[in-house]
């Protein structure tokens, strides 16, 4: 069976204090199986189960493990794509539902990044949907942590994808100066 008591220890300690350590072994368990691709699936579902989690520390251990486990899956292949589209879901589920966790929201930004810049050949469209998203949060009337949420997102966008946020350039400056002129200097910030 892929679900061995390693695993489910792994996926224990994600959801503790400190879930760094355990997504590093989460990934080197996934890069030293003989059968990756099929523990990478149970992975997955068990990070699904996480992402969609009531504790915070489920989703932050989430977060974590596809920040470590998205560079397994930088490899560009049609196996591994799959996985990038639900990394990507994941992540983006962790985001949208953090619109009162700014620490959750930052650590779910920077996965964001992290997993368009491992998306090889569909990194455009994710970037593309990513942005809108961003974007639409930046406008007036919404409040003033989901602004600063979409600075981080559209921040770790350009950090990660440089090449593909150009094309961006002119929306992201159409939005980004309603929040440069906010009342709010920590949204200004």
């Amino acid at each position: 069976p892929l679900f061995t008591p390693l695993l489910a220890e792994l996926f224990l300690k994600l959801s503790s204090a400190s879930p760094q350590v355990a997504a590093k072994a989460l990934r080197e368990c996934v890069e030293s199986s003989p059968s990756p691709l099929a523990l990478m699936d149970t992975v997955r579902n068990r990070l699904g189960k996480m992402a969609n989690s009531a504790s915070r520390a489920s989703r932050l251990g989430c977060i974590t493990a596809i920040r470590e486990l998205v560079e397994v899956c930088g490899k560009d292949s049609r196996e591994y794509r799959k996985f990038i589209l639900f990394f990507h879901t994941y992540t983006n589920n962790i985001l949208h539902a953090s619109s009162d966790d700014f620490d959750m929201a930052k650590a779910a930004a920077m996965t964001l990044g992290r997993v368009i810049r491992c998306a090889g050949a569909i990194a455009s469209r994710l970037l593309e949907e990513d942005v809108e998203y961003a974007c639409n949060l930046t406008k007036r009337g919404k409040n003033d942590l989901q602004r600063l949420i979409a600075v981080l997102i559209l921040e770790q966008l350009a950090l990660n994808a440089p090449a593909l946020f150009f094309r961006h350039v002119e929306v992201f400056f159409q939005h980004i100066f309603d929040v440069l002129r906010d009342e709010d200097a920590e949204v200004r910030g």
